[in-house]
């Protein structure tokens, strides 16, 4: 049987990251599933002189003119 794979995503601040473990805990203790999950980090976090490769984790934030 093929299983369908569920990624949490929390990326709009430490509440709905605590949230996404509280989810992830729920679904792994109480369902026997196996999530995953993936951070994402805001602007602010990102150090200025990280390099465009492609390899740094995934950043969720809005641009100056609040395009998301």
């Amino acid at each position: 049987m093929d299983r369908t794979k569920l990624l949490l995503i929390p990326c709009s601040g430490d509440e709905t990251l605590q949230l996404a473990k509280n989810i992830e805990s729920i679904l792994r203790n109480d369902y026997g599933l196996e999530p995953e999950s993936l951070d994402c980090l805001r602007r602010r976090d990102v150090p200025k002189d990280t390099q465009k490769t492609h390899t740094h984790p995934l950043v969720s934030d809005y641009f100056p003119d609040m395009e998301v």
